[in-house]
Protein backbone atom coordinates (compact mmCIF):
# COMPACT_ATOMS: atom_id res chain seq x y z
CA UNK A 1 0.00 0.00 0.00
CA UNK A 2 2.83 2.37 -0.15
CA UNK A 3 5.02 4.31 2.49
CA UNK A 4 3.47 7.69 1.93
CA UNK A 5 0.99 9.58 4.52
CA UNK A 6 -2.09 10.14 2.21
CA UNK A 7 -4.93 8.50 3.72
CA UNK A 8 -6.96 8.53 0.79
CA UNK A 9 -4.58 6.27 -1.11
CA UNK A 10 -4.44 3.93 1.63
CA UNK A 11 -8.53 3.78 1.55
CA UNK A 12 -8.11 3.19 -2.22
CA UNK A 13 -5.82 0.21 -1.71
CA UNK A 14 -8.21 -0.92 1.06
CA UNK A 15 -11.18 -0.44 -1.01
CA UNK A 16 -9.52 -2.68 -3.79
CA UNK A 17 -8.79 -5.19 -1.44
CA UNK A 18 -12.70 -5.32 -0.20
CA UNK A 19 -14.56 -3.54 -2.56
CA UNK A 20 -17.98 -4.84 -0.57
CA UNK A 21 -17.33 -1.70 1.82
CA UNK A 22 -18.72 1.45 1.09
CA UNK A 23 -16.84 4.69 0.51
CA UNK A 24 -18.36 6.10 3.52
CA UNK A 25 -17.10 3.27 5.73
CA UNK A 26 -13.75 4.11 4.17
CA UNK A 27 -13.81 7.77 4.91
CA UNK A 28 -14.90 6.96 8.55
CA UNK A 29 -11.94 4.28 9.29
CA UNK A 30 -9.68 6.60 8.08
CA UNK A 31 -11.12 9.56 10.83
CA UNK A 32 -13.13 8.43 13.69
CA UNK A 33 -12.21 4.52 13.24
CA UNK A 34 -8.35 5.37 13.48
CA UNK A 35 -8.68 7.64 16.40
CA UNK A 36 -10.47 5.11 18.01
CA UNK A 37 -7.97 2.66 17.31
CA UNK A 38 -4.78 4.94 18.38
CA UNK A 39 -6.80 5.74 21.37
CA UNK A 40 -7.26 10.01 20.20
CA UNK A 41 -9.81 12.21 21.39
CA UNK A 42 -10.08 12.91 17.39
CA UNK A 43 -12.28 11.88 14.24
CA UNK A 44 -14.91 14.21 15.17
CA UNK A 45 -15.88 17.63 15.27
CA UNK A 46 -16.83 18.03 18.65
CA UNK A 47 -16.52 19.26 22.03
CA UNK A 48 -13.17 17.91 24.25
CA UNK A 49 -12.06 16.67 20.46
CA UNK A 50 -8.63 17.81 18.93
CA UNK A 51 -9.38 20.50 16.33
CA UNK A 52 -8.09 18.79 13.55
CA UNK A 53 -9.62 18.80 9.91
CA UNK A 54 -9.36 19.18 6.20
CA UNK A 55 -11.58 21.21 4.21
CA UNK A 56 -12.32 20.00 0.55
CA UNK A 57 -12.93 21.84 -2.82
CA UNK A 58 -16.25 19.47 -4.04
CA UNK A 59 -16.59 22.02 -6.84
CA UNK A 60 -19.06 20.46 -9.04
CA UNK A 61 -18.76 17.16 -7.39
CA UNK A 62 -22.24 15.42 -6.96
CA UNK A 63 -24.42 16.63 -4.01
CA UNK A 64 -25.36 13.26 -3.34
CA UNK A 65 -23.98 12.00 -0.18
CA UNK A 66 -22.80 8.60 -1.24
CA UNK A 67 -21.18 10.63 -3.99
CA UNK A 68 -18.97 12.66 -2.06
CA UNK A 69 -17.68 10.26 -0.06
CA UNK A 70 -16.76 8.25 -3.45
CA UNK A 71 -15.55 11.46 -5.09
CA UNK A 72 -13.50 11.58 -1.50
CA UNK A 73 -12.18 7.92 -2.28
CA UNK A 74 -11.35 8.45 -5.68
CA UNK A 75 -9.19 11.55 -4.90
CA UNK A 76 -11.30 13.93 -7.07
CA UNK A 77 -11.43 16.34 -4.33
CA UNK A 78 -8.76 18.75 -3.93
CA UNK A 79 -7.80 19.97 -0.50
CA UNK A 80 -8.51 23.60 0.64
CA UNK A 81 -7.74 23.80 3.35
CA UNK A 82 -5.84 21.85 6.64
CA UNK A 83 -6.46 23.05 10.19
CA UNK A 84 -4.03 21.68 12.85
CA UNK A 85 -4.96 21.96 16.44
CA UNK A 86 -7.23 24.55 15.73
CA UNK A 87 -5.08 27.08 13.51
CA UNK A 88 -4.81 26.73 9.64
CA UNK A 89 -1.95 24.64 8.44
CA UNK A 90 -1.90 25.03 4.75
CA UNK A 91 -4.81 27.33 2.39
CA UNK A 92 -4.70 26.46 -1.55
CA UNK A 93 -5.36 24.11 -3.74
CA UNK A 94 -3.69 20.83 -3.19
Amino acid sequence: CGGDLDLRAQARWGARIHPELSARRWFDAATRGGARVLGLPAGELLPDRLADWVAFDVGDAPRDAEELFAAWLAGDLRVRETWIGGAPAVSGPR
